[in-house]
């Protein structure tokens, strides 16, 4: 993962909400995101987004069961 990335939350994917977010800045353990459905940039550790979106699609609560 590196600045200019589209990542996704893994929360929001469990709770079915799809929108990615761009990675603006790095640091070692945290990535700062620009999500477009939010007005404020939100800070994350690395291991609460994910660039592969597909991994979660069971995991979705909203689902069908």
């Amino acid at each position: 993962m590196k600045v200019g990335d589209l990542v996704w939350h893994v929360d929001d994917l469990k709770e079915g909400i799809t929108v990615p977010g761009l990675v603006i800045d790095m640091s070692m353990t945290e990535a700062t995101v620009f999500f477009g459905d939010r007005t404020f940039n939100e800070y994350h550790t690395i291991d609460d987004l994910t660039q592969h979106p597909v991994l979660y699609e069971d995991d979705n609560i909203m689902g069908n069961p």
